[in-house]
């Protein structure tokens, strides 16, 4: 498609150009949005050369006082921010033409249209642009031999200004919001005025300085490119849902599942040269069965089982949309990150700490629950609590601890528990466990509030490490470290537990009085202890699906929180430009 749009520019402009020599100029109503204001529906104002800047600028500032917004730009939390870009674009312009010489189309013009027939290479759809409309409307207003009407040439500029701004701001912001995915996301909108960027200078060097430079972004889109390569290949073929398949196997089967492997790269060239058999399971096909196991965060066990049968029959129609969701939350983030930082993915229950922007550690991490989703957002860490208190979640106590509770209300003192009738109670005198009448509690009294007390004892972990935000969540160590063997970890309430929370600790305090020793020791305090960080280190919980890893492998993890399906369906086609001609 990309292609075509180049060859119709191409046919388009020698055409136009050639049209274009010596016209006379006039303003005729168009009986769109702007009006003539004169008598005559007609005016002749004579050749290009000869119309004065005075004349072009009182039109585009009408134009702009009349625009209908709704008209141009479907998004409506777009509609405003746009309308403030044009404005902006247009000032910094002088309010003159941007994309014509008032009888011809300039080169930025074409530069333009063919940037927009790569937006794809992005990950989104040149007809969120009106292409086809501008192509189209550029052929008709300079397709007459003798004459342009100004009115139509001001309509196609301010056309493309809007391509250009809805197009400059989806690369810069991305195309929708996070928050419209639900009140669990941040909003990350970095509300620059793109019109100082734009005006005045080249399309394709503008548009090179606001393309995301967040790590992993380019290679994301040289992925999609190759899958979208795969498809254009036809694919792959689906295998049997019931198969099982070991090393030593033999058969049709085995030759589909090795087919399969190569299409998507797993069964890369140094392996197949180790093959001998294409229909017997030998130990390439197994490491190229893990291969494609790791990359999908499933047990690399190089046998074929159910579950990654499921992962294998994916069509790669369903990974170019994931790849292209994650493209979108890599324009939501800042376009640089800090080179010390922790990074944590959610789907992929795993933690980063980079120095110098290297990684220094990871650990495994398990994450909220379906019904409790971890909040996706950044904040910066500010301290460490050794032996904290524990605000427990309302959905935690009345899940777990109230059945608990109401065999044995002694339960709860022997563990530390106090107990308030309201969270504005806490901190007053605690509710007295052998005196509640339990049958009146369930989660119907959303009020009750739980808090677990400091010290050896405490379930709930003894490091939290703490990083204010709006959403209340933290990192904290956990004391069932069997969890973290489990493939799908999403298993605690909003907030992150951590594998290796004594080296984290140790390597963000950076202290010698906090060492493996201290830290362990303050852990088993009766009483919470504050380290404070020499600096603050930001912290960023994201949500990636697909992802370029440091191997140069394209990951993939299941959608838990369902969040891409979701902004896959916002992204269905809702043409921001009428295609009525």
């Amino acid at each position: 498609m990309r292609e075509l749009y180049k060859v119709l520019w191409i046919i388009i402009l020698p055409l136009v150009l050639a049209a274009c020599s010596s016209k006379t100029v006039v303003l005729e109503s168009t009986g769109n949005d702007l009006d003539v204001n004169a008598e005559d529906d007609r005016v002749v104002l004579g050749k290009a050369s000869e119309i004065a800047k005075d004349d072009v600028q009182k039109l585009i500032t009408n134009w702009l006082d009349s625009i209908n917004m709704e008209n141009y730009v479907s998004q409506q939390s777009l509609r405003e921010p746009i309308y403030n870009e044009l404005k902006r674009f247009y000032k910094f312009n002088l309010y003159q033409l941007a994309w014509s010489d008032k009888d011809a189309p300039n080169s930025q013009s074409k530069a333009l249209l063919n940037e927009l027939a790569e937006a794809k290479d992005h990950g989104l759809n040149p007809d969120d642009y009106g292409l086809r409309r501008l192509v189209y409307q550029t052929q008709q207003v300079y397709s007459r031999r003798r004459q342009v009407n100004l009115l139509e040439v001001i309509q196609l500029d301010m056309n493309m200004s809007l391509a250009y701004l809805t197009y400059t701001q989806h690369i810069f912001n991305g195309r929708l919001s996070p928050t419209d995915l639900g009140g669990q996301w941040q909003n990350e909108n970095k509300n620059s005025e793109l019109a100082a960027y734009l005006s005045g200078k080249d399309v394709n060097q503008v548009l090179s300085m606001i393309e995301p430079e967040i790590e992993g972004y380019s290679e994301l889109r040289e992925q999609l490119a190759n899958y979208r390569s795969i498809a254009e290949r036809g694919g792959w073929a689906t295998l049997p849902e019931s198969i099982q398949l070991k090393e030593g196997d033999s058969g049709q089967e085995v030759y589909e599942l090795r087919r399969r492997l190569s299409r998507s790269g797993d069964m890369t060239r140094s392996l197949s040269k180790e093959s001998g058999n294409s229909s017997y399971f030998d130990p390439s096909l197994s490491e190229a069965l893990r291969n494609f196991q790791k990359r999908h965060g499933l047990e690399p066990s190089g046998e074929l089982n159910g579950e990654t049968i499921l992962e294998l029959n994916r069509p790669v129609e369903e990974r170019i949309e994931q790849i292209k969701v994650n493209l979108e939350r890599l324009r939501w983030m800042p376009r640089k990150l800090e080179s010390d930082r922790i990074m944590i993915n959610v789907p992929a229950y795993t933690l980063e700490l980079y120095t110098s922007g290297r990684v220094e550690q990871r650990s495994r991490v398990l994450v909220g629950q379906e019904f409790s989703p971890t909040p996706i957002f950044h904040a910066d860490m500010e301290y460490i609590v050794f032996s904290p208190s524990w605000n427990i979640p309302g959905p935690l106590f009345y899940r777990e601890l109230l059945p608990i509770a109401k065999e044995d209300p002694s339960f709860l003192e022997k563990n530390g528990y106090m107990l308030y009738a309201t969270i504005y109670d806490v901190g007053k005198k605690p509710l007295d466990p052998n005196r509640i009448d339990w049958s009146t509690f369930s989660e119907d009294y959303p009020h009750f509030k739980a808090i677990q007390q400091p010290g050896p004892g405490s379930e709930m972990g003894k490091i939290k490490f703490v990083f204010p935000n709006e959403f209340n969540v933290f990192l904290s160590d956990a004391s069932a470290e069997e969890n973290f063997d489990r493939a799908q970890r999403a298993m605690n309430y909003r907030c992150i537990s951590i594998e290796k929370a004594i080296p984290l600790a140790e390597t963000l305090l950076n202290d010698r009085k906090w060492r493996e020793k201290e830290i362990k020791e303050s852990m088993d305090s009766d009483a919470p202890v504050k380290a404070v960080l020499k600096k603050k280190i930001p912290v960023y919980i994201t949500y990636r699906t697909a992802w370029v890893d440091e191997n140069g492998l394209l990951n993939f993890r299941r959608d838990i929180y369902g969040y891409d399906a979701a902004q896959y369906q916002m992204t269905q086609p809702e043409v921001a430009f009428e295609e009525d001609f």
